[in-house]
């Protein structure tokens, strides 16, 4: 779809595996408003449009725009060059006849199953004999136009550049008549039409997306248009092109709906289930859509295949395009338009066009203009007098009464008053004639005519800003002495501090000359913040994630939209969240750090190494209950385990928010060799907990060994140490519970550590 219109494109793809171009088209989905106001023109039967029985002869002139390089007419030989001749242009006129009429020599190539369903439209395409100020064309249907003259770019041309350029500077009225434009196309385009719009709104019933004032019609490549000269263009050589275009142009689908097995608001058209190419051989895809049960109908000039293998419309295709042709007012307008026929008024005196100023020209400030006119005698007696009319962008019209002699199908130049324009920028010379004679004028269609000129001089520019609701901003005007502003300000620069998106106007002047411009002030919305996983168990570490902005700042250094954080306490962070530099929150989040669950171990002892008859129980406090236990021997959820032997058994507790904790008890045993003592001053160890480095304490004299064992039993470290202090390293380790076994001769003393 073009950008401000509501197109269909044609556009050629690759199949892949046949190696030839297809055509693919850009063009979306009517919307809905559009077919609910179809659908109530007439009845409806199963969502589709059915029972319409109009029975009309609908004449449709034509203009065909024919963009060419300041190149001669292509004689008749001629198979390239793209200033087409009458011949190809009046073949693509008949296909289309014929093609809209049932009357084209290959529909006796129609599946029986679909011959009953044949559509004739009933239009007829006539060649425009009338341009829009009332004269004879000299060649009827025919615009040729030098792009050269025109200043246009070299061909070719793009979707955009034809809407933009193109279109709106060579667009004769819409409502008289179906403007076609021929020329070399860019990008594999086929060719794009506008749909009709239903008349809701906008100039003469057009309103955007479905079309202006400035871009209804049809645009074709010119190697794809009829079926001889310059139509060369592969499989697109037989004119369907556009057939297919103005399919849409009167409002027509496409036959898959535009989705996959959708509707096409025809009941005569099987369900498609989407698009198809080349030349299938009927019947093809019977049943891939629900109720389909002929086969797709492939050879409908509203499909994607070749022209070759396109060949019909169906009855209700003609019904639902003559219901759009006489209610939609931009169609309705042109089906009784008389430019297919020559006039015959007695007194008709128009403004052939506009000589000076010139199309865009551009007049230093002050500008000073002196308009000339050719006035045009179309009528049938000679013209004597009448009244002119004239302004610039539609205000301060000034009158003056003109006399003279033009006899019939003459015409003179006559200038009109000088004029003084001291804005800046783009304007509009605007010029009427009425009163021939001192009467009536037969034919009014021609007593207008425009012509678009500009005025340079200093050039006024406006910086824009982005900013947020609360934050002021400035913004400056530069290019003239003197300012004016919307708020009342008349400096160049101004602060302003809106709260929404805001349009400013500013007026620069130098002297007489002056130029107004606006400038849209965008105001962002400040992000809303919100964050996840705002608690986490004690010495464990947790992701902390915020969302809600484009970029973050958090206190602990992240510039990342989450963060890490090794939760000891419960701790207070701040994320700052930016839509743009100056447009930030800042939330607070209080991170909680959830208690651990602690444990209190015991065991039996045993009185021999090899014993089972020993008991180690857990009781769990603290944290969130309840709890639940794992113990390495195998016991599952249960705080005690019953006949074990010697050893050291550890448990992991969790609680009900997943606080874990790990401790571990050991069941030792006394043999007759050593004897256990339980005396705190016997062995001292400080810190504890420590981070790695423990010392210990002794008072006894003789020497000690020393046993380090894991929560597993497994020794970690044995030495031999005096009595005094000696410190332990066990920095290397994992963090968690170990076992000091302290031995002195007969006796034995075991103190738990905790690595931190």
């Amino acid at each position: 779809m073009k950008k401000g219109i509501f197109a269909s494109l044609f556009l050629l793809g690759l199949n892949v595996k046949a190696q030839t171009p297809v055509r693919t088209c850009g063009t979306p989905l009517l919307p809905q408003q559009f077919e609910s106001w179809v659908q109530s023109l007439s009845p409806i039967n199963s969502g589709k449009l059915g029972g319409g029985n109009i029975q009309s002869v609908f004449n449709i002139p034509v203009i065909v725009h024919v963009i060419h390089n300041n190149e001669a007419v292509n004689s008749l030989a001629a198979t390239s060059g793209n200033n087409l001749n009458a011949a190809q242009i009046i073949d693509q006129i008949n296909i289309l006849n014929k093609d809209f009429n049932g009357k084209n020599t290959d529909t006796i190539l129609i599946p029986a199953v679909f011959k009953p369903l044949l559509g004739k439209f009933q239009v007829n395409f006539c060649m425009a004999v009338v341009n829009p100020t009332g004269g004879v064309i000299a060649e009827p249907g025919i615009d040729r136009i030098n792009r050269v003259a025109k200043g246009w770019s070299a061909p070719p041309y793009a979707a955009n550049y034809m809407d933009a350029t193109i279109k709106p500077n060579s667009i004769w009225d819409p409502n008289k008549y179906l403007n076609i434009w021929v020329c070399p196309l860019s990008n594999g385009l086929l060719g794009y039409a506008t749909f009709p719009n239903p008349g809701a709104s906008g100039v003469q019933g057009l309103a955007a997306p479905y079309g202006t004032a400035t871009s209804d019609g049809v645009v074709a490549l010119n190697t794809s248009f009829g079926s001889i000269g310059t139509a060369q263009f592969g499989q697109y050589n037989k004119g369907r092109t556009a057939t297919h275009e103005i399919g849409h142009w009167i409002g027509l689908r496409h036959i898959w709906g535009d989705g996959t097995c959708a509707t096409d608001y025809c009941n005569d058209t099987p369900p498609a289930q989407n698009a198809n190419y080349n030349c299938p051989n009927f019947p093809y895809k019977l049943g891939t859509c629900g109720g389909n049960t002929t086969g797709e109908m492939t050879m409908n000039y509203m499909d994607y295949t070749d022209d070759a293998c396109m060949y019909m419309f169906t009855a209700d295709q003609k019904n639902r395009a003559q219901l759009i042709l006489i209610n939609s007012p931009i169609r309705a307008a042109l089906i009784t338009s008389t430019v297919c026929n020559l006039p015959a008024a007695s007194t008709d005196i128009g403004i052939s066009y506009i000589l000076s100023p010139t199309y865009s020209q551009v007049i230093s400030c002050p500008a000073v203009l002196n308009p000339v006119i050719n006035l045009t005698n179309f009528g049938a007696i000679t013209l004597t007098s009448a009244v002119i009319a004239y302004n610039v962008n539609g205000v301060n019209t000034q009158t003056l009464n003109w006399t003279g002699n033009i006899v019939t199908n003459s015409s003179t130049t006559f200038a009109l008053p000088q004029m003084t324009v001291a804005a800046l920028g783009s304007h509009v010379y605007s010029v009427n004639v009425s009163s021939p004679n001192g009467g009536a004028d037969a034919n009014l269609v021609n007593n207008n005519n425009t012509q678009f000129f500009s005025i340079s001089g200093p050039v006024l520019s406006v910086t824009s800003a982005t900013t947020c609701p609360g934050v002021p901003v400035t913004i400056g005007a530069s290019g003239t002495t003197s300012y004016s502003w919307s708020t009342g300000a008349n400096t160049a620069t101004v602060s302003l501090n809106p709260l929404l998106t805001t349009v400013y106007t500013v007026t620069g002047s130098a002297g007489s000359c002056s130029a107004t411009k606006t400038v849209a002030i965008t105001v962002k919305a400040l992000p809303t913040i919100t964050v996840n996983n705002q608690s986490g168990c004690k010495n464990t570490t947790v992701n902390i994630t915020a969302s809600g902005a484009n970029t973050y700042s958090w206190s602990t250094g992240s510039t990342s939209s989450g963060t890490s954080l090794y939760l000891t306490a419960t701790t207070v962070l701040t994320v700052t969240g930016y839509n743009s530099p100056l447009c930030f929150t800042n939330k607070t989040v209080t991170v909680t750090a959830n208690p651990l669950p602690t444990s209190t171990l015991s065991a039996t002892n045993v009185s021999c190494a090899v014993c089972t008859n020993a008991t180690v129980s857990a009781v769990a406090s603290g944290g969130t209950p309840p709890y639940t236990y794992i113990w390495t021997a195998g016991g599952v959820n249960i705080p005690q385990l019953d006949d074990v032997g010697t050893g050291c058994y550890s448990v992991t507790i969790t609680d009900a928010l997943g606080c874990k904790s790990v401790d571990s008890v050991c069941v030792i045993f006394d043999v007759g060799l050593k004897k256990f003592i339980n005396n705190p001053n016997f062995v001292t160890v400080s810190p504890n907990p420590s981070e790695g480095l423990f010392t210990i304490r002794s008072k006894e004299l003789s020497c000690l060994k020393i046993e380090i064992t894991d929560a597993l039993g497994r020794l970690i470290k044995e030495v031999k140490i005096n009595s005094g202090a000696y410190e332990i390293n066990l920095s290397a380790e994992a963090k968690g519970v170990y076992y000091l076994k302290v031995i002195s001769d007969d006796r034995f003393m075991v103190v738990k550590l905790l690595r931190e």
